[in-house]
């Protein structure tokens, strides 16, 4: 007598859900891994946010501008993958800002380093905002 594959996991399923003593919906919830990942992540993971983070987090604060709702999960599913400590308006936020410091910065340097040396040209402050 062949056994078929929905009742093999029928019967998996209630032992796992017998050893867990809860109902198993599909896929993973939140409800059985909440407590032990974050514990797990506050003991492994380290305390402190990495560059990216940072920025993304100060974007946010500085200009907060929402992503598309498509977008947005598609991000907060990459976010939650990489572990990260940030939102999908500030990974879109960041992602305006960051080029915009470096053309004004970059415009910045490009004209006051030529006055030094005593060449004004604003060939460096082009270069900077209209980088490629």
């Amino acid at each position: 007598m062949a056994v078929s594959e929905e009742d093999l996991k029928k019967l998996y399923k209630e032992k796992i859900e017998k050893e867990l003593k809860g109902k198993i919906e599909e896929g993973v919830t939140e409800e059985y891994l909440t407590s032990e990942y974050l514990q797990f992540k506050k003991e492994i993971v380290p305390a402190h946010f990495t560059l990216y983070e940072k920025g993304c987090n100060l974007a946010e604060q500085t200009l907060r501008i929402k992503p598309d709702p498509k977008k947005a999960a598609q991000y907060q599913e990459d976010i939650n993958t990489c572990h990260l400590n940030i939102t999908p308006s500030g990974v879109v936020s960041f992602s305006i800002l960051f080029p915009l410091f470096i053309a004004v910065v970059g415009g910045i340097f490009g004209y006051f380093i030529p006055l030094l040396f005593g060449e004004a040209t604003f060939f460096f402050v082009l270069f900077f905002i209209f980088q490629p």
